[in-house]
């Protein structure tokens, strides 16, 4: 089913028992066919997972945001899935990184701690 939206364009109307998942993904250097570049890209058992569990799955690269884009994403999902990767920067929770520390990705850890604290003030309205 299609309906118009508010700017006259048309979308498509998902089913209302299917709730929509954020996934959270790796961007990094791809190779796949021709192609040699930074892509978005998760692992399919993740998608794969939330498609089990009834789910849609919504796929979330890593990419500059600010708190009102975190919300505007999180308030077309119904919940997100923040996947595994990089460690986390230390200095996000006052640390140093230690001698097996993983490069962090700044993009990725923003974007993913902007989504966390949408989420977290959703579940305690």
């Amino acid at each position: 089913m299609t309906v118009p939206s508010p700017t006259g364009s048309v979308f498509a109307v998902l089913s209302a028992s299917k709730p929509l998942i954020g996934l959270t993904t790796y961007r990094q250097r791809s190779q796949t066919g021709v192609w040699d570049v930074e892509a978005a890209f998760l692992p399919a058992e993740y998608f794969d997972a939330v498609n089990r569990a009834g789910g849609i799955a919504v796929l979330i690269p890593p990419q500059e945001i600010d708190a009102e884009g975190a919300k505007r994403i999180m308030s077309g999902l119904d919940g997100v899935v923040i996947c595994g990767g990089r460690d986390v920067n230390p200095a996000a929770y006052g640390q140093e990184a230690g001698e097996f520390t993983d490069k962090p990705d700044l993009k990725r850890d923003a974007l993913e701690l902007a989504l966390y604290e949408i989420e977290i003030g959703r579940a305690h309205v």
